[in-house]
């Protein structure tokens, strides 16, 4: 998870290297708040499978590993480090829950921060806030992507008005935190 946390905080640090939100304090809060919205993401995932008794383990891929560190440097952002396997009594619901879990804890984050954002007016608490509301509405949307390992393809699957209206939640306030900067 470590090695994920290293790669994740360097694509957070790109995100914003040509901004013109960059300075130090900005560049740290970023960290902060993007790693702890890989974290938390992760942890979630594992709490609602474990919930279920289900086994839960984060693993490292070397593939997304890659995808990440070139992402640092390249303009499109890629975040797959890894991410958390699920084994035991899992179902379609139980497997669509899990996937729901970190998306949503994501747009929870970004969600809070703008609104935190509302309330803090001092420059660099209001730019790290609202770099780290852009990162994490970033990181829920870029995980709703129904395609291969994501979570939106396994929340697809288990249902898709729920796949749908976390989608559009997503785009939303993506939306809201780009155009807040």
């Amino acid at each position: 998870m470590l090695v994920g946390i290293v790669l994740v905080s360097a694509v957070g640090i790109s995100f914003f290297a040509s901004s013109a939100l960059w300075n130090w304090i900005a560049m740290a809060a970023a960290v902060v708040f993007f790693t702890a919205g890989f974290v938390i993401h992760e942890l979630a995932h594992k709490a609602v499978a474990q919930r279920y008794g289900m086994w839960a383990e984060f693993r490292l891929d070397m593939f997304g590993a890659l995808l990440t560190i070139v992402s640092a440097v390249s303009p499109f952002k890629i975040i797959a480090p890894g991410a958390v396997v699920i084994a035991g009594d899992t179902t379609p619901d139980r497997v669509g829950r899990t996937a729901v879990a970190g998306p949503s804890v994501n747009i929870l984050i970004a969600v809070v921060l703008l609104g935190l954002a509302q309330v803090f007016q001092p420059w660099l608490l209001l730019s790290a806030m609202l770099a780290g509301a852009v990162i994490n509405a970033y990181m829920a949307l870029f995980n709703l992507i129904p395609f291969g390992v994501f979570d939106g393809l396994k929340v697809l699957r288990w249902s898709k008005p729920v796949w749908l209206c976390l989608f559009a939640l997503s785009v939303l306030v993506t939306w809201l935190s780009y155009t807040s900067l």
